[in-house]
């Protein structure tokens, strides 16, 4: 077991489900009238919370987010892009043979890494990462658990997923169960792996640009360029974090 035991409370959860309420407003088009019914009434307890935070105002009956929710939202899409690109790699390590299931990334189909991903020696070790860095392991994995799709906004029943579901006590369940720095043998074992997993995440970001330069211009500017690499590799000092990180993006 972990050394902390890791909660979640309520304010804290609505949170996080107020940030991707305004992110499918904004990035979805998705409308909400002020009078919410059916099961868009779950919902009345995040709305609350952002009106009373300006994060929403009211205009012809819908709720309609604010430049302060904007801006909030940008600073968490920054956070979530960093999270994909920094710290997805340690999600699944083959703690005997020192090997990480991210290698294999680009050489596999979408079915293929299913199945690749799903290899019994793979361990979590995120949260292990997460705690040396000084970082919040249940916003970790609450980003894993978006980019999985399993708070996916628009899907029948999303509303009770996002409120009152039980990914949120998955979400503790992996903190509270993850393996601990001292499980892995130690700082010295924890360090080795960050270091793995930078060169990894470097080297995916450089194929990740190699690839991008063959295909259209328009994709190509989308790829990773020499000053993001240049950002990441600071990531080399393994108790690199940036500032924001350490500070909650929702104030």
């Amino acid at each position: 077991m972990s050394a902390t035991t890791y909660s979640l409370d309520d304010n804290r959860k609505t949170t996080f489900c107020s940030m991707l309420l305004i992110e499918a407003m904004v990035n979805m088009d998705q409308k909400f009238p002020v009078l919410l019914d059916g099961d868009d009434a779950l919902l009345e307890p995040a709305f609350r919370e952002l009106f009373a935070q300006d994060l929403v105002a009211i205009a012809d009956g819908r709720y309609t987010v604010t430049p302060l929710a904007k801006s909030r939202l940008e600073t968490f899409l920054k956070r979530y892009r960093e999270f994909l690109t920094v710290y997805d790699v340690y999600c699944a390590v083959d703690l005997t043979a020192g090997e990480f299931a991210f290698a294999r990334y680009y050489d596999m189909d979408e079915a293929q890494w299913a199945v690749h991903l799903a290899d019994e020696r793979w361990e979590d070790v995120r949260v292990a990462v997460a705690v040396y860095k000084n970082i919040d392991p249940v916003e970790l994995v609450f980003m894993s658990f978006v980019n999985e799709g399993r708070f996916e906004i628009g899907r029948e029943g999303w509303q009770f997923d996002l409120m009152l579901g039980s990914a949120w006590e998955d979400i503790l369940g992996i903190c509270n169960s993850a393996l601990t720095i001292e499980q892995l043998g130690g700082e010295d074992v924890l360090l080795d792996i960050i270091a793995q997993g930078t060169a990894l995440m470097l080297s995916l970001l450089q194929k990740e640009k190699v690839l991008r330069a063959a295909e259209e211009a328009a994709e190509a500017a989308n790829s990773a360029s020499a000053d993001e690499i240049a950002y990441y590799e600071q990531y080399n000092d393994p108790r690199f974090v940036p500032p924001g990180w350490r500070m909650s993006w929702w104030n």
